[in-house]
């Protein structure tokens, strides 16, 4: 096959490779455009809370209305929209909502601002499966409050404490735990073996430790305020249980038979107030550790 029969040849002229070709712009268009003024609140509907929830983007507008009722303290409407969000994300299969940790937080605050302990009781004992910690804490803050559940507050925070061992505001919130009950039980106060008293001032002083041993960015204005108000407070705290001894608490319970009954700590369970004792056993023998380690 001669040379120029050769399939591969392609009859391309030499101006097509060296001819620029001229791109003319498009025209530009000018587009007259006006923001969207949004009034505070605006996210309000007079509509049927079942209607609204199945819109597209329905519930995240009751979400903010119900947020929005709350942060301005109209606690009744936030109580009302929360509940009606809990109830058709349950009940309605149309409504794809399948997470509400958020609307029942709003709705047991909004329930405890208007003192009703009983409605906030009930959403906490709601079974709703979650990885976050702050209902742990939330229980542990007002089931106290409903019926006298100090133990399940206790086993709460214990698990809260379990995942976050440095956070003092759960030890704080134990020892607020102990004193509620041991205030309210009279008959109790003037007994020997009363031992409520001694392991919240424990409490206090592990929470006491934690606190003014973990870094602080004590150079920022913002974080040296709250630290110095925070940590003036639970000295408040700390004066006002002085008479409580942490060292007898520990005696007690490494002695031959500790009765938690006689001693006050009956409606706990034992696996949390032993889990107490050795966090607060392991903090000197870590303080102990740390000194060799400094020795050597």
């Amino acid at each position: 096959m001669a040379d120029d029969e050769s399939p591969f040849q392609f009859d391309f002229d030499d101006d097509v490779f060296l001819t620029e070709r001229i791109r003319s712009k498009p025209e530009t268009v000018k587009v007259e455009y006006e923001a969207k003024q949004e009034t505070d609140g605006w996210f309000h509907s007079t509509k049927n809370y079942e209607v609204l929830m199945l819109e597209r983007h329905g519930p995240n507008q009751l979400k903010s209305a119900i947020e929005h009722d709350y942060l301005y303290k109209r606690y009744e409407r936030a109580l009302e929209g929360a509940l009606a969000f809990i109830h058709i994300s349950d009940t309605n299969p149309a409504c794809k909502i399948n997470n509400t940790r958020e609307m029942c937080e709003i709705a047991i605050h909004s329930a405890v601002r208007l003192n009703n302990y009983a409605l906030a009781e009930k959403i906490l004992d709601r079974k709703q499966p979650t990885m976050e910690l702050g209902p742990l804490l939330l229980k542990g803050a007002i089931y106290p409050h409903c019926n006298n559940r100090h133990g399940d507050a206790l086993a709460s925070l214990v698990d809260y404490s379990q995942q976050r061992r440095l956070d003092y505001a759960a030890w704080r919130q134990m020892a607020a735990i102990f004193m509620d009950a041991w205030t309210k039980d009279k008959n109790l106060n003037e007994n020997p073996e009363e031992m409520r008293i001694n392991i919240a001032f424990l409490c206090l002083q592990r929470a006491h430790r934690i606190m003014t041993s973990s870094r602080w960015f004590l150079k920022s204005e913002f974080v040296r305020r709250r630290y110095e108000r925070e940590l003036k407070v639970l000295v408040k705290e700390m004066e006002a249980v002085e008479q409580g001894d942490a060292g007898q608490f520990v005696a007690w319970i490494n002695g031959p038979k500790p009765n938690a009954k006689a001693a006050g700590l009956g409606v706990y369970k034992w696996k949390d107030i032993e889990w107490i004792a050795c966090e607060w056993t392991s903090l000197f023998e870590e303080e102990e550790e740390q000194v060799k380690v400094a020795d050597l």
